[in-house]
């Protein structure tokens, strides 16, 4: 185990993380993740644009008028 590693497993031993680092609960949190990404979109002039839950269900704008 390189050093890094020793750090991290003491961090997470000082926190009692070992709890919550079951395969279960790692993957519901990279599902999370993937869906947080797949809110985030590229405008045209390259710029990223973050949408809200709220513009996702109503097609992109805060009002729903498309």
């Amino acid at each position: 185990m390189n050093p890094y590693q020793k750090q991290i497993k003491k961090f997470c031993e000082e926190r009692n993380w070992g709890q919550f680092h079951n395969p279960k609960d790692l993957l519901l949190g990279i599902v999370e993740e993937i869906g947080e990404l797949r809110n985030i979109r590229t405008c045209p002039s390259g710029r990223t644009l973050f949408l809200t839950s709220f513009e996702i269900i109503n097609g992109g704008t805060e009002s729903g008028n498309n």
